[in-house]
């Protein structure tokens, strides 16, 4: 199945206005994605705040495809949406705060949530230019839907990926861990493996100048969402 890049845009209330408790998540949205040719989607899910038999609140996709099409139920835990499929299993985690979350399919599929209205197309006469969901590090560049998750490595698999922002390599896949050293931007790395850690970020080993620690691959400053490394050697 090709992977998908999900852009979900919200119609609702700013996050300012939703309540602190309840189902800060339930509302009407237009979901985006990039298929890998290229090619845009949209349809419309719906996340209500009316409970399930099954566990969770209702939500329905309409014109969705894979994997939005097996939208069945949604509920918040512990600050995290998650959504689930029609047999009660969840297919996709999406963190950060209430304005904007983002995450992806267990599957490996990069998902985005904004909750403020579509912003305005760049070009457009007296609007602004669009806002990116995930930059290039401190750039003001997109980041591309195949960069914004880590990359999925098959047991004894390696990857080159380049790094975009300084970092640090740290010795344990935590921001809390001690930092065996850093890494200047555009400096090539080799990635050993990568996953969702208990912090709730995805963190990939790599081996860099005879050491080997762990690069997280999200991260937020100022706001705003930020990848510190792209998944190749030339792109990002």
């Amino acid at each position: 199945m090709m992977a998908l890049t999900l852009l979900l845009v919200a119609f609702i209330a700013p996050a300012s206005a939703q309540p602190a408790g309840g189902t800060p998540f339930a509302g009407r949205w237009s979901a985006h994605f990039v298929d890998n040719f290229g090619q845009q989607h949209s349809c419309t899910v719906d996340l209500q705040s009316a409970g399930s038999i099954m566990g969770g609140q209702l939500a329905s996709a309409a014109g969705c495809e894979f994997p939005l099409a097996a939208l069945s139920r949604w509920r918040s835990e512990r600050g995290r949406l998650l959504l689930l499929d029609t047999s009660g299993n969840i297919f996709a985690t999406l963190r950060g705060d209430y304005g904007r979350l983002s995450g992806g399919t267990t599957k490996g599929q990069a998902i985005s949530l904004t909750r403020a209205g579509a912003p305005a197309q760049a070009g457009q006469a007296g609007q602004a230019p669009q806002r990116c969901i995930v930059y290039y590090g401190q750039s003001e560049r997109c980041a591309a839907g195949e960069d914004i998750s880590a990359p999925s490595l098959m047991p004894g698999q390696t990857q080159s990926v380049r790094v975009v922002y300084p970092a640090n390599l740290r010795r344990a896949p935590s921001l809390r861990s001690s930092i065996e050293t850093q890494i200047a931007p555009n400096q090539c790395v080799t990635a050993i493996s990568c996953g969702q850690q208990g912090d709730g970020q995805e963190w990939c080993q790599v081996r860099y100048g005879g050491r080997t620690g762990y690069l997280v691959k999200q991260f937020e400053r100022a706001g705003r969402r930020q990848i510190l490394f792209s998944n190749s050697c030339s792109g990002g």
